[in-house]
C-alpha cells in the first residue's frame, strides 16, 4: 500500500494548481475559480517511486498485493528517483535475501521507477494541456 500511497501523492502534488488570489481595498482575499497567466503550478523536482517486494519460502514477490503481504516472511522496499538514483533500500529483519535476488529486486525496481516518473509526467502534461495550462519548466 505504501507504493501506491506514494504515486498517489506524486500524482496528486504534480497536478496541483493554485488559483491567484487578489486582496480587496477593503483587505479581504477575493479566491480566483478561473485558471489564469496568475495561476501557480508548484514546482515538484522529484518523482521518487518506491517498489516493495516480499520473500516467500526463498522466492521474491515483486509488488505482493494484500493477501500475499499477510504471509510474506520479510519484505524490501526499494526507491528510485526518475532518473534511476537509489533513493533508499530498507530491509527490516525477516527473511534472508542473498545478494543476486537482491540485484534483481533492484534492477526491477529501477526499471520501474522510470516507467512510472514517465507515466505520472504524460498523465499531468495531459492533464494541464487539456484545461489550457502552460507550465513553465524553469
Amino acid at each position: 500500500l505504501l507504493d501506491c500511497a506514494v504515486l498517489a501523492l506524486l500524482s496528486a502534488l504534480k497536478s496541483t494548481l493554485l488559483p491567484p488570489i487578489t486582496i480587496t481595498s477593503a483587505g479581504e482575499a477575493v479566491v480566483s475559480s478561473e485558471i489564469s497567466a496568475r495561476t501557480i503550478v508548484p514546482q515538484v523536482n522529484h518523482t521518487p517511486s518506491s517498489t516493495t517486494f516480499g520473500m516467500f519460502e526463498g522466492h521474491v514477490i515483486a509488488d505482493p498485493n494484500l493477501e500475499e503481504e499477510g504471509i510474506v516472511e520479510g519484505h524490501v522496499v526499494i526507491t528510485y528517483d526518475e532518473n534511476g538514483v537509489l533513493l533508499s533500500l530498507e530491509k527490516p529483519g525477516g527473511s534472508f535475501l542473498n545478494d543476486e535476488q537482491l540485484r534483481e529486486c533492484m534492477k526491477m525496481a529501477r526499471t520501474r521507477a522510470l516507467q512510472i516518473s514517465g507515466y505520472i509526467d504524460k498523465s499531468v502534461d495531459a492533464y494541464f494541456k487539456k484545461l489550457g495550462v502552460t507550465v513553465s519548466s524553469s
